[in-house]
């Protein structure tokens, strides 16, 4: 039964059935042998700069980073072998006293299960041990440079399914936040693994998403949550829109939610706070549902629907300098890029990049 898994988690994995310490791994070719440019082929210089070494085999480079350098590898690996994947070793193999941090981030999903400062020895194999997400499909490695002068020298990472040499896990499983991907509740802080919140589909056409089914939530219904809370929808510490108790009414126009009373508006159309919603709650008079699409992006990407009436009076609410006689005027409404939380600056986006926060309207405006 072992021999099966490891022979199926190799072929997907890209790799041989052993590498050099006798295990099978699950990141593509760990070593840093065969270079492409200015860095190790497969590996990606994010910031910094590297510099091939002589290992103790006179065949077989190594590695060292300096200058701040984070290498990352992300790998694909498919979600429906891995499925019975309970425990993940890395391991690296260091010569010197690194200023290193290996990371592992099991779904590549900004919740890093591995985090291990490496320390200093004579070709000493380092070990760490993480509980497996019990769904994944992808991963991304990590050595980060911390910016020292220390000379080292790395020959190999190794990213591998114990197949049962570790069974359990040496450490203790890793709960994880509302907002990361899962597949039973036990893998979660708040207990609960619920089916994935459609705002994603209404607004990122990242392909990614179709795999994640399910993520960790505070809650799945009303009765979940406090007295004058509700089961709404939301972005928290992990990557994916969530269900989570909040303020009933908290959302306003244009921004994310999860149930017509998450918004000030009373309405939630297609995870936006909306003035109305087609056939379910549709305008009053003769105005008819528009979606407001977002400016400079994709049009399939809304914040939230109106009805458009023309200019409206002064004192009536607005989300856009049009929709008044004169001005819209009230807080910046801004959201990211990438998936369309609600953001203050480039930094509450995910990628953080300049420019991922962006103003597309007025929060809780007011004509004049």
């Amino acid at each position: 039964m072992y021999g099966m898994r490891i022979g199926f988690i190799c072929v997907l994995a890209a790799c041989t059935s052993q590498d050099v310490w006798g295990l099978p791994t699950l990141v593509d070719d760990g070593s840093f042998g065969q270079w492409c440019g200015d860095s190790p082929c497969r590996w990606e210089l994010e910031s910094g700069s590297v510099v091939q070494r002589p290992t103790w085999e006179p065949t077989e480079q190594g590695i060292e980073l300096r200058d701040g350098a984070i290498l990352t590898q992300r790998r694909e690996v498919e979600a429906a072998w891995l499925g019975e994947v309970r425990c993940v070793q890395a391991e690296v193999l260091v010569e010197g006293q690194p200023d290193l941090t290996l990371e592992v981030d099991l779904q590549d999903d900004g919740w890093v299960e591995i985090v291990a400062p490496l320390q200093s020895g004579d070709w000493q194999r380092q070990t760490f041990t993480a509980t497996a997400p019990t769904w994944f499909d992808r991963m991304r490695v990590t050595l980060r440079h911390g910016g020292g002068n220390t000379p080292h020298t790395v020959a190999q990472v190794r990213v591998a399914d114990p197949w049962g040499r570790i069974e359990p896990c040496d450490d203790a499983a890793v709960l994880q936040p509302s907002g990361t991907s899962c597949w039973q509740g036990d893998q979660c802080e708040s207990g609960r693994c619920s089916p994935r919140s459609a705002a994603p589909e209404y607004w990122s056409d990242d392909p990614t998403l179709a795999w994640i089914k399910s993520v960790c939530s505070g809650c799945e219904v009303d009765a979940d949550c406090l007295a004058d809370e509700i089961c709404g929808a939301t972005w928290g510490d992990g990557p994916f829109f969530h269900r989570e108790c909040v303020p009933s009414g908290v959302a306003t126009l244009g921004e994310a939610c999860g149930a017509d009373s998450q918004c000030d508006t009373g309405v939630c159309c297609n995870s936006r706070c909306s003035e109305c919603c087609d056939a379910t709650a549709p305008c009053n008079g003769t105005g008819q549902c528009e979606a407001r699409a977002l400016r400079g992006l994709d049009s399939t990407r809304v914040i939230g629907a109106v009805c458009d009436v023309g200019p409206r009076p002064v004192g009536a609410a607005c989300s856009f300098d049009e929709d008044c006689p004169a001005a819209c005027v009230g807080e910046p409404l801004q959201v990211c890029a990438e998936d369309g939380r609600s953001c203050r600056g480039d930094l509450d986006c995910a990628d953080g990049i300049p420019g991922s926060c962006l103003a597309v309207g007025v929060r809780q405006g007011t004509c004049q």
